[in-house]
């Protein structure tokens, strides 16, 4: 299991716990127990875990459910009810409980993410260490010939390690380009014809024996036709 996955399962059953201080003080279970959860999953992504650091996360939690209140309570929650934000001394005289529900939620959720996280250690061991990219052995591909193969080796190998730079490629070719020149009604030939001829322009196919060339007719399409079959 990635460090990813098992801070989230560890911050969201902790949040999905802790959120019962919230719901004993917003009133909006469903709402209270969904910024439960994502607060949890945020809190447990964004720091490191340190073994039996029960003190540390228990202030740090509580020391965050005062902009959490702000945030979400203050601001967030009016404005999803069309209604300013709730900046004056009375108003926010009246969120008082509802702060004290994300203290208490904080602290909660605090400790319980540390009691995942050291049971997670206990079951499956360590946390797994961040890969450095920069570490990572070099590899280069190089790829003989440009032709539709190589074009087509070299756009995958794009597709598939463009964000790992552990891996770069060349393509080495007689020239700097691909050229066909559909001159047989072969595949592109035809297509190209088509769509010549309906645009106006006077065509004409230099085929030897059989119209549609070699691919259509005894090469690549009945050869893979009758393997498919």
């Amino acid at each position: 299991m990635n460090r990813a996955l098992r801070r989230t399962i560890a911050g969201s059953a902790a949040g999905a716990l802790g959120s019962a201080a919230l719901v004993l003080t917003l009133g909006h279970p469903l709402l209270s127990i969904v910024f439960g959860v994502t607060v949890g999953i945020a809190y447990a992504l964004s720091f490191g875990p340190v073994r039996g650091a029960y003190v540390d996360n228990l202030m740090a939690g509580a020391a965050l459910g005062m902009p959490w209140w702000g945030l979400i309570n203050i601001i967030l929650v009016p404005l999803s009810h069309s209604r300013a934000p709730q900046w004056d001394v009375d108003q926010m005289r009246a969120q008082v409980p509802a702060l004290v529900g994300w203290v208490v939620y904080g602290s909660v959720t605090g400790v319980l993410v540390q009691a995942f996280t050291d049971l997670f250690h206990e079951i499956l061991g360590p946390e797994p260490p961040a890969i450095d990219t920069a570490t990572l052995p070099k590899k280069h591909i190089v790829i003989l010939g440009g032709g539709f193969a190589g074009m087509q080796t070299a756009t995958s190998l794009e597709d598939e390690f463009h964000t790992n730079p552990g891996v770069s490629f060349s393509l080495i070719s007689e020239t700097n380009a691909l050229l066909f020149t559909p001159m047989r009604a072969d595949v592109a030939g035809s297509f190209a014809a088509e769509r010549l001829s309906a645009a106006g322009m006077k065509v004409a196919i230099i085929e030897r024996k059989f119209f549609g060339g070699m691919c259509v007719n005894t090469g690549c399409i009945p050869t893979k036709t009758m393997a498919a079959s």
